[in-house]
């Protein structure tokens, strides 16, 4: 289920917060598989991902913010009293998912997620408060989180990184899906993997993003079935004009504004016959994706 929020960003009105803890089936309909973590309602995590220019620490911490608005109305449920928060990203420089110890991230200090109590990376099975940042994929030494370096990496890619991050919840909280909360262009970074668009990285060691130079193996990431729901609050589903005019006028923020038009190859894939993908390799809009990333290649 697809749930689209017409709200604008960073302004969580009282209408959002009282659908958003309304919405009791979305989040209690989930089953875990360990024992350790089953309770009565099986309540599904929640992960929230970030816009173009965003990272985790946009949607505000467990106090302040769209997330802790959400949070503390889920704090009276079964099944969310642990209100803390955890920021994860993929590390594309070793194929890792990390929990952020400082806001932005650094994937040198920052840890592997990890389910072992104790190590640095812990994450405890009742977790259910998390935010995803993307990657940058810039050079070492290079700012990984800079808007202008992540921005400068396809939909496709955060695609498959935004899957990583919810394989990695599935298998800390023993819960199998997740509730996703997108905002603006998240939500086609939730949608291409949900719709089977995604970009799969090379095997490491070789990891590669795409590009605007190069994209390998677009439409070829499998959905695997780790979201339960997904909400988007000023998701930017039909693309949006703004990307015309910020390339026409100051040509910031790269890639990823020219995805966001909405003539670009990601929207026209994402929307074809009202959102639904045909099959065909060599007819449907899958092949005419890969067609257009070619031209934008060549």
């Amino acid at each position: 289920m697809t749930m689209k929020l017409g709200t604008k960003t960073g302004m969580a009105t009282s209408s959002l917060l009282r659908l958003l803890a309304a919405l009791t089936c979305v989040f209690f309909a989930a089953r875990p598989a360990h024992a350790q973590c089953t309770d009565a309602t099986a309540t599904r995590p929640i992960l929230f991902v970030p816009g173009i220019g965003e990272d985790a620490t946009t949607w505000g911490t467990e106090i302040s913010g769209i997330r802790g608005h959400v949070i503390a109305e889920l704090s009276s449920a079964a099944g969310y009293s642990n209100f803390t928060p955890y920021n994860l990203y993929f590390d594309g420089s070793t194929g890792y998912v990390r929990l952020a110890h400082a806001a932005a991230g650094d994937p040198l200090p920052d840890p592997v997620v990890s389910s072992v109590m104790g190590a640095a990376g812990y994450v405890p099975c009742d977790a259910r408060n998390f935010a995803i940042s993307f990657y940058g994929w810039a050079p070492l030494g290079k700012p990984q989180f800079d808007p202008s370096v992540v921005a400068g990496v396809s939909i496709l890619t955060k695609a498959n990184e935004l899957s990583q991050v919810l394989k990695a919840i599935a298998g800390l909280t023993y819960v199998q899906d997740s509730v996703v909360i997108a905002h603006s262009m998240g939500a086609l970074d939730a949608r291409a993997y949900i719709e089977g668009l995604g970009s799969p990285l090379a095997s490491p060691p070789i990891l590669a993003p795409c590009t605007q130079l190069y994209c390998p193996m677009p439409s070829t990431l499998t959905y695997t079935g780790e979201v339960g729901h997904l909400i988007t609050v000023d998701g930017a589903n039909a693309g949006s004009y703004l990307g015309y005019i910020n390339n026409a006028l100051f040509g910031l923020l790269g890639l990823n504004v020219s995805e966001l038009e909405p003539t670009s190859a990601v929207v026209q894939a994402l929307n074809c016959q009202g959102g639904t993908l045909i099959s065909s390799e060599t007819t449907g809009p899958r092949s005419a994706f890969r067609r257009m990333l070619r031209s934008t290649q060549s």
